[in-house]
């Protein structure tokens, strides 16, 4: 068998992040496709111009409280930001993507653990910025390719019944 392409992995990650939108989150709202695409834009525009570590830093500072996590009162945000945050970590770790099994692909970190692990997660996409050169390049390419995928995802997301 042969392996898929990043292409193919990231299309099928962001494929992945865009079921979020319609969730239900704080004070009985839904994930909107307009915060997924702003937020995936936004994180986009940090990574270009300053890094995965960045970025990483941006998305984290949309989590909101990890009290709203246990109680299951995320804001569409924070939810979208923990969801993104929770693939780009496991997107970090170049020995994951050789082995990638598009139907049994999982985040390394769920969207829930996200706000608990923030310094696990810092210090890994850390590691990558302080390592090699060459893996660096390959993540914030991965990286930059899956948040293009998900932006325009959540543009091509079909509007819910109340829209």
């Amino acid at each position: 068998m042969t392996k898929p392409t990043l292409d193919y992995i990231t299309a099928t990650i962001a494929q992945k992040i865009v079921k979020i939108i319609g969730e239900p989150v704080k004070d009985k709202k839904t994930v909107e496709k307009d915060t997924l695409e702003n937020l995936a834009t936004k994180t986009l525009g940090v990574l270009q111009s300053q890094g995965i570590y960045a970025a990483a830093l941006f998305l984290m500072t949309k989590l909101g409280d990890i009290k709203d996590i246990k109680d299951n009162n995320m804001s569409a945000e924070g939810r979208c930001a923990s969801e993104i945050l929770s693939w780009l970590h496991t997107l970090a770790n170049t020995k994951t993507i050789s082995n990638f099994e598009p139907d049994k692909y999982e985040p390394t970190i769920h969207y829930t653990q996200v706000p608990h692990k923030k310094d696990e997660i810092l210090k890994n996409i850390a590691s990558i910025t302080s390592e090699d050169l060459e893996e660096l390049l390959m993540v914030r390419t991965i990286w930059e390719q899956l948040l293009i995928y998900v932006r325009f995802h959540a543009k091509a997301a079909q509007k819910s019944p109340e829209e």
